[in-house]
């Protein structure tokens, strides 16, 4: 009987090709082999789904229920690539210089110093404001204490051991009585005329500028919705009602308009600017569920500037608006929806990307227990600690081009011919695929950096602006419709930007406030911008800036 492996079916099938192998099989009567071959990709089918499912079990279970930080601790890496060298580590896939440095690193660290550590707390320690009222507390020596045991004469003062605590008083309300000087002739017995009415930041209002902006600083910058303030004004003895907290942030964000816009428009008036996007739950009495996820989008320029826009969906229209006649390098994840900001030979936007966002996969599948991910953590990591180099070394843009030519070049070329050895043996739809393919497909936009050394690395600013949002929703939990929204959106964009140039942020909302129901003159509004008004108001600084 001749050799006839050359013409038999393969022994396992593809899906692709199933029907027309078994016919053959049928048709050569290998019955056997039919169901063999057949048990062997369904098993294959099923195995690969129960990956699927566990790797998102395992997502879903994190984001409800582990920690929030992305970063690997020097513990955790080292625990895992001990972990990797005896399991998985493939001699045939290509070595990143990051992940054998890892390896290196993975060895018993001595313990520092307590000299070191008592030194590294000492360096934490700062001296009370110099500009903090303070009092003086005099603690005398005992009666008992004060004479001599040896010739019985009073013990004279030499001096005090000084030292400082921090205390607090709770905030004090105080009423404002507003008398309007009142004139008339009594000779001529002419018209009685008054002085004109103060400016009010709410209408008929009776909250002060002073306690609107407190209100307004309390719910967007400290996360503390309107009935959780109603209650601790109550400890004061002072009940406001829910309703008039919320004019008076309704009537603040409406003063700050002017405001926003004009940040906006120092935000796109910069070469970079970076985004993303964060969800916000909106009540809609025409949704089928009563609410709706709407979203605000940070625009973020120059480190000192950021522009929060309100949309009722998350489709691209949005942003493609908002960037429409920007012409710049534009910072983003890799959200479907910016695509068409990028299109076309002529495009005047250049796309960057996040190396926060590719790790993350990278890091979800090493949680989910496949350690073959761990190498491009830990080259990732070795990517970052060159941007810990230049920010330490105080390189200029210049200079941190350089650096990372030099540096982070090699170990980005390593990492994509890594991705081209490991894609192959990754299935497309695990966490290890997913994570691979999304660097595959943005390699050009996440290697962008090293062509400017004004660019980040990631999209970090922005995602620290949105912990904002984050943390206000979880209190407040939604916004009353559409309206109220855009109004979040203003009150993030001044708070934001103002907290970025380290402003006092209740002094600068409760001047421009008052200013601006004064009928501050149009053409002055540069003046209170966060920039201009730090100027004219430097005892506003949280913290001197250097000369």
């Amino acid at each position: 009987m001749g050799d006839r492996s050359e013409a038999e079916p393969e022994a396992t099938p593809s899906l692709r090709n199933l029907s027309s192998w078994m016919r053959e099989m049928i048709a050569e009567e290998r019955f056997d082999d039919l169901v063999d071959g057949t048990t062997r990709l369904f098993d294959g089918i099923v195995e690969r789904h129960l990956d699927q499912l566990r790797d998102a079990f395992l997502k879903r279970a994190r984001e409800l229920y582990g920690r929030k930080s992305e970063q690997l601790s020097e513990a955790q890496m080292e625990l895992l690539f001990g972990l990797f060298r005896e399991q998985v580590e493939e001699a045939s896939a290509p070595e990143l210089t990051g992940a054998a440095a890892q390896l290196d690193e993975a060895q018993p660290k001595e313990k520092p110093s307590e000299k070191s550590q008592r030194r590294r707390r000492q360096a934490g320690d700062e001296a009370f404001p110099a500009e903090l009222p303070r009092e003086t507390v005099i603690v005398p020596v005992p009666e008992s204490d004060r004479t001599c045991a040896t010739c019985g004469d009073e013990r004279e003062i030499l001096g005090h051991d000084e030292s400082e605590q921090l205390e607090y008083g709770p905030a004090q309300f105080r009423g404002r009585k507003i008398c309007r000087e009142k004139r008339a002739c009594r000779k001529c017995r002419d018209s009685v005329v008054r002085a004109p009415a103060p400016p009010r930041v709410v209408e008929r209002g009776k909250l002060g500028a002073g306690l609107v902006a407190q209100v307004l600083v309390a719910k967007y910058l400290e996360h503390t919705p309107l009935y959780r303030q109603r209650e601790i004004y109550k400890r004061s003895r002072v009940s406001l009602p829910r309703s008039t907290l919320g004019d008076a942030v309704a009537a603040a964000c409406h003063h700050l308009l002017p405001v926003a816009r004009g940040i906006r428009e120092r935000v796109f008036a910069h070469d970079i600017v970076s985004t993303d996007d964060t969800g916000l739950r909106v009540l809609d009495p025409q949704h089928p569920k009563g609410s709706k996820r709407g979203f605000l989008w940070p625009y973020v320029a120059g480190h000192r500037w950021a522009s929060f826009a309100y949309t009722p969906s998350r489709a691209g229209a949005g942003p493609q608006a908002e960037l429409a006649d920007y012409a710049g390098f534009v910072q983003v994840d890799g959200y479907a929806g910016y695509d068409a900001l990028f299109r076309g030979e002529d495009c005047p936007r250049i796309e960057v990307g996040c190396f926060m966002h590719a790790r993350r996969y990278f890091v979800q599948a090493v949680e989910a227990g496949d350690l073959r991910a761990l190498p491009a953590v830990a080259q990732i990591r070795a990517l970052y600690a060159v941007e810990r180099e230049a920010k330490e070394a105080g390189l200029d843009a210049e200079g941190r081009r350089v650096l990372r030519e030099e540096k982070a070049a090699p170990l980005l070329a390593e990492l994509h011919d890594w991705f081209e050895a490991m894609a192959p043996r990754a299935t497309p739809k695990s966490l290890l695929g997913k994570a691979i393919g999304y660097s595959q497909k943005r390699w050009r936009a996440l290697t962008r950096y090293l062509d400017d050394g004004r660019l980040e690395i990631d999209n970090g600013e922005v995602e620290r602006l949105i912990r904002l949002v984050a943390l206000g929703r979880k209190n407040y939990l939604f916004a009353g419709s559409d309206a109220g929204a855009e109004r979040a959106a203003v009150a993030y964009t001044v708070l934001a930007t103002c907290t970025l140039h380290e402003l006092d942020p209740w002094a600068y909302i409760q001047d421009v406030l008052q200013k601006i129901a004064g009928d501050w003159p149009q053409r002055e509004l540069d003046r209170l911008l966060p920039d201009r008004w730090a100027q004219e108001h430097p005892e506003a600084l949280r913290r001197p800036r250097p000369a």
